[in-house]
Parts: structure tokens; sequence; C-alpha cells
């Protein structure tokens, strides 16, 4: 891939050093800093590692502002981790063979299927389903009656579909996750003396909707609604064993990072960050643009976005690090207490 092509890609200056050692301006892979060679694309976003990127044999760097001293060709971009990422789809794409229907697939007869689709053997596809046009779907999937997968997605193996899933375009599914599980609705029934109590299950005849260009990651899962709908906004991209309840709403460009766990019925707003292992309880809001640090257990409605939320219950975090320095000193304030006696 020619310099140019990539700059033209990413809508990044070309600068090229005078004493540039740029030997080809074909560009062939990307890498990491200290592994990269003269055909190969790489890029610095922390200051911390310039001293790598002077002594870097890469190519070409991707930089936010000129390195001074550098011998490599350079790309000028605000945000050299995004189009890092951006360069990188372009060297690899992965290959999942030729766009054919295994025979060892099972497809209903009332399926509807588009053109240049990928579905590998002990993949099962109900009834009235619709696939669009150039989706993958790998071994051991399930596709559960009357869904729809929508253009370029792809469902990777063992994932389940449950029936009247709406997956949009350009979607990817990673292994074992499950889109359409009963959610956790009960009606508990406390036991009396004329009664022995009882837990009745209330039916979930909902779904699950995903927009364009959502991810979900490997063995996450996000339950149908009680009634309506389970949505996940365009965009957003889900961790790997994150678990979404029913009529959960999140908005759009929202991450939700590993471990994370949303109750039924919660909203989170659009750019919304969810660090890891963080619980938010259901029938709450998250408004646009906060950010959950790791570990935070969301109890009530947040709306301000001016600084991140941690701690037990989420706090500013501000101040959650005054009470957590408070709590050091505890002990050390006690034993000046004790000696005061």
């Amino acid at each position: 891939m020619q310099i140019q092509d990539i700059a033209k890609l990413i809508s990044a200056e070309v600068l090229i050093p005078q004493n540039c050692r740029l030997t080809s301006p074909d560009i062939k892979c990307v890498a990491a800093l200290e592994k990269a060679g003269p055909t190969d694309l790489s890029f610095l976003v922390n200051p911390l590692y310039e001293k790598q990127a002077l002594a870097s044999k890469a190519g070409v760097m991707i930089v936010k502002t000129q390195l001074v001293g550098c011998e490599t060709a350079q790309l000028l971009h605000p945000n050299p981790y995004w189009a890092f990422a951006k360069v990188s789809q372009e060297f690899f794409n992965p290959d999942f063979g030729p766009a054919e229907v295994s025979e060892r697939a099972f497809v209903d007869s009332t399926a509807k299927i588009g053109k240049n689709v990928r579905i590998l053997p002990n993949a099962y596809i109900g009834k009235s389903v619709v696939i669009g046009d150039d989706v993958t779907i790998l071994p051991g999937a399930y596709i559960g009656d009357r869904s729809l997968i929508g253009n370029h997605t792809t469902i990777h193996p063992n994932a389940v579909i449950g029936s009247d899933t709406k997956i949009g375009v350009r979607c990817i599914v990673h292994a074992g996750a499950i889109l359409g599980g009963d959610g956790f609705g009960f009606a508990p029934l406390a036991p009396t003396d004329k009664h022995p109590g009882d837990i009745a299950k209330i039916p979930q005849i909902g779904c699950v909707v995903l927009e364009d260009d959502v991810e979900i990651g490997a063995g996450t899962t996000i339950d149908r609604a009680a009634m309506g709908e389970t949505r996940i906004g365009a965009c957003s991209k889900i961790d790997s064993q994150v678990h979404v309840g029913h009529n959960v709403q999140v908005g759009h460009h929202t991450m939700i990072a590993g471990q994370t766990a949303i109750g039924g019925s919660a909203k989170l707003g659009n750019w919304v960050v969810v660090g890891g292992q963080v619980g938010i309880a259901g029938h709450i809001s998250v408004g646009d643009g906060i950010i959950l640090g790791a570990r935070a257990g969301v109890t009530k409605t947040i709306t301000e976005n001016s600084e991140p939320y941690m701690g037990f219950p989420a706090q500013p975090a501000s101040q959650w690090r005054r009470q957590v320095a408070g709590l050091r000193r505890m002990v050390d304030i006690l034993k000046s207490l004790k000696n005061t006696k």
C-alpha cells in the first residue's frame, strides 16, 4: 500500500524529513515501534515511547506532531491511535474461505439467504431467517427463527442468536456469545398459611436489536426483552464476558469492558465508557459521555459527565480518591488518638 494512499485513507499530512531513510514507498504491514522494518507502518501516541520511535526502523510512522530528529517518513494525524487502527484494517482481513453454504450446515427451507454468503459446517439457520449479502456464519453458530442478519456481518463459532433477534450491517458477534436468551423475569409469591409460596416465570416475549457496526465479545450474554426490545446502539463495542439484562438500552458509540453486568431496563447514553467489572443497577440511567472506572458500582442515575466515576457506590473520582486516602490514614489516626489517652 503506497504511503500517499494511506495518507488519503486517514486524511493525514505526509512529512518526509530531509534525511529520511525511506527505501520504498510501498508499505506491506503494520508493526510495533521496536519490531517495525522498512516496509512496515507504526505509530506514536505516548511521549514516553519517543526514544523507541527515534530508534525505530519503520518505513513510515503516524504521529500527532512532527517528531524532530526522526529519519522516518511521518504521517501527521490528530489521533494516531485511531488512524493506526484504520490502516491496520487494510492489512488484516480474515479469510473465511469461498462464499458458499456448506452441505453440513442446516438451513431451513423458509430461510432467505443473500448473495456471497458463507455458512460453514454445523451452523443452524432456523425458520424464516433473513440473511443479508456478504454475511459469514462460522461453524456451530445457531440462528434462531425469524432472526435478521444484516449485510457484511460475521457470526463466529458457537454463537447463539435467539429467535426474533435483529442484527444490523457490519456487525461482529464473537464465539460463544448468546443474544436473545430469556431475561431474568420472575414474580415471587411469599409463603403464607394458605399457600406454600412460588416463583412464577414471566414469559420473555421481546427481542434483541443490534444496530449497525456493533461488536459483541466472546461469551457475552444479551437477554431478550420481557416485552419490547433490548437495544445496542450503532457502533457500540461490548467486550467479552459482559452481561446485559433484559430491556437494557445502550446508546451509540458506547464501549463496555469485560465482566460488566447491567441490570434490566437500565439505560446507557451515547459515548459512554464502562470499565471492567462495573455493576450497573436496573432501572437507572447513565448519561451521555460518562466514564465509569473499573469495579464501579452504579446504584443511582448519573447525568453529570465532568469527571469519571469510581468506587462503590459510584461517585466522582476526585471524591472517591479523597475517601481512599482518608481510609489509608485511618490506622495512624486511631493510633495517635490512642496515644493521647
